[in-house]
């Protein structure tokens, strides 16, 4: 009997012990310290204490922001209470103060210990006093697993760095500068990956190194190998990184093969090449059907320098007038087709940033080529030739879903989305409204009168206007004695009757119409061989509507300059804009240096011919 008592004590004592076990580790707290891989791996975290255990923060930007932009001072804040973690990133300018700031805050994750898992994100910018209440902060619809996963592997930091030293060094845009040390940054992956082989967070930087090498061979190799466990992971992030390695390894084969538009715009728009040879090269941009960039993972510190592009196409609508005044008709019209083309590869592109830009690109060149249009074609057989041009210009494939080009749907995400589709709509109504107004003055030069109806567009569109990519209806039109106007209903999606014009500086979803209109003479009085005058007046003569509008200028609309000079000059302000040069000499202004853009994209020089007397 007192056997059995002391058994019965020993188990309750036993059963004593481990309720203080459970309880004991139930109330052990969580350390958030160490080192994490983020967002799939395109970013890292590391999080550590200083001398009074205070918590501290270091690493890459999680989202929204680039550290060291001009004028600003990047900051960290890190709170850790009740085994939650918040994160602030903070933007502070120097002399303003003012600041914004991208919270995250994180719970541990419900699947992976150690790891912790982003429910809350919002973007705030202001003074101090406005910073909203934590309660005002919604929570993710969908919170992202993982969003922080700990490695605690000091090889990441290390790869992290050597990765963002080199974007110090060479810039946002690394495309025309040396890689960073390629061999270090594999042989820091490659390490990663022996101690954690089954880590899919760890092989995202084992992928970006391959990206970084351009081995496609072994890219693909390993992405054969892993694509069902990335195919079946709940974490969308990491699913995002991969379907971009696979982008990636597509455009690294097309260079191997020689047939990616990206290396020829390597080569022709490259740092060393000057004017003369870009204006020669360019229009052979239509010998290739695909750009594709390779793309690193760590798109946060890798970043296309995309404003160069919109400026090289800029100087392109610039030469392309300059070509039209010498009587170069044909010379021109490849140069504005090949800069319309390469804006479409680029909206066909791997990037969420690339299918922007491509649109910006097509927008500046179909304004050179409604001006073409409208102003070089005379006769039957130049609007053939030019109807040509413009139908191989139609969009010959369907693009990709521009929402899987972003990181994660957050608000700010969203609203891109909606906003990009807009910018890409416009440029489609302005595309289309230049084959309307191509039909419409071929009419008028063969038939002596503008369409009335739609099936008087016919020979060019026998179905009558194109579609506007604003409604479901087609595009409209009316016709005054002196003027016939075709326009696009717009992003308000009301007709204003072509009484007000479409104006995105008042907003991308502003009231008005996208409109083109058709005088019935020409507005740019182009001669077939050729200007020449003796002097500034005989020129304006020649053009009494002046000339077209230099895409340089401070001044919204103000033409392309003509000198008071013998010989006569007609100039742009060029990518340096310094229309107040000009302004401060008044009619003395003479362009003397010509735009070179080996001295740099932006860079003092005009853009600028004489004209022959």
């Amino acid at each position: 009997m007192i056997v059995k008592k002391l058994r019965a004590l020993e188990f309750l004592m036993c059963g004593i012990l481990i309720v203080f076990l459970i309880v004991g580790c139930a109330k052990q707290k969580l350390d958030p310290a160490g080192i994490y891989l983020a967002i799939g791996g395109q970013a890292y975290v590391e999080i550590g204490k200083d001398a009074s255990n205070n918590f501290i923060i270091k690493g890459t930007s999680l989202f929204s922001g680039l550290p060291g932009l001009p004028d600003y001072e990047p900051e960290w804040v890190v709170s850790f209470k009740r085994q939650k973690l918040m994160l602030v990133f903070k933007h502070r300018t120097v002399r303003t103060k003012w600041e914004s700031r991208t919270y995250y805050e994180f719970l541990p994750s419900s699947t992976t210990p150690g790891d912790w898992d982003l429910v809350r994100q919002y973007h705030w910018s202001g003074a101090s006093k406005d910073i909203p209440a934590e309660d005002e902060i919604s929570p993710l619809e969908n919170p992202i697993p993982s969003y922080l996963h700990r490695v605690d592997d000091r090889r990441v930091v290390e790869y992290f760095n050597l990765v963002a030293d080199y974007a110090e060094v060479y810039g946002p845009g690394p495309d025309f500068g040396p890689k960073p040390d390629v061999d270090r940054l594999l042989e820091l992956a490659s390490g990663l990956l022996e101690s954690h082989p089954d880590d899919l967070h760890v092989r995202t930087l084992y992928l970006d190194a391959l990206v970084i090498q351009g081995n496609h061979e072994t890219l693909e190799s390993r992405l054969t190998d892993w694509k069902e466990a990335y195919a079946t992971t709940d974490d969308r992030l990491l699913s995002k990184v991969f379907r971009q390695a696979d982008n990636s390894l597509h455009a690294l084969q097309l260079s191997a093969a020689g047939r990616n538009a990206h290396d020829f715009i390597l080569k022709v728009l490259g740092p060393d090449t000057d004017l003369a040879t870009r204006l020669e090269l360019f229009p052979d941009i239509f010998d290739y059907e695909e750009y594709a960039r390779p793309q690193s993972s760590l798109v946060l510190t890798r970043i296309a320098n995309f404003l160069e592009l919109q400026i090289a196409i800029k100087v392109f609508r610039v030469e392309a007038v300059f070509l039209m005044l010498q009587g170069k008709r044909e010379e021109a019209l490849k140069l504005l087709a090949a800069s319309y083309h390469f804006g479409q590869l680029l909206n066909q592109s791997n990037t969420f940033i690339g299918r922007l830009i491509g649109g910006a690109l097509r927008l500046i060149a179909c304004k050179g080529l409604e001006i073409y249009a409208l102003n070089c074609c005379e006769t039957s057989d130049e609007f053939q030739h030019l109807w040509e041009t413009l139908e191989e210009l139609e969009p010959k494939r369907e693009v990709r879903d521009i929402a899987e080009l972003l990181p994660f749907p957050s608000g700010e995400a969203i609203k891109a989305i909606k906003d990009s589709e807009i910018r890409l709509r416009r440029t489609d109504a302005s595309f289309q409204l230049l084959r309307m107004a191509t039909a419409a003055k071929y009419r008028f030069v063969t038939q002596q009168a503008f369409p009335r109806s739609p099936d008087e567009f016919a020979p060019l569109l026998p179905d009558g206007p194109p579609q506007d990519p604003f409604t479901t209806g087609p595009l409209r039109f009316f016709s005054d004695p002196n003027l016939f106007t075709c326009y696009s209903i717009g992003s308000d999606e009301q007709d204003n009757g072509a009484t007000v014009s479409y104006d995105p500086t008042n907003g991308i979803a502003s009231r008005g119409d996208i409109i083109v209109e058709i005088p019935h003479e020409r507005e740019y009085p182009f001669p077939r061989d050729g200007v020449s005058a003796a002097s500034a007046d005989e020129l304006r003569r020649q053009f009494p509507n002046g000339l077209p509008v230099d895409p340089f200028a401070d001044t919204r609309g103000k033409p392309l300059g003509i000198t008071n000079t013998t010989p006569v000059y007609v100039y742009s302000y060029g990518p340096d804009t310094d229309e107040w040069e000009a302004t401060q000499a008044g009619d003395r202004y003479v362009p003397e240096v010509h735009y070179d853009p080996t001295n740099g994209t932006i860079s003092p020089g005009d853009l600028f011919i004489a004209i022959p007397r």
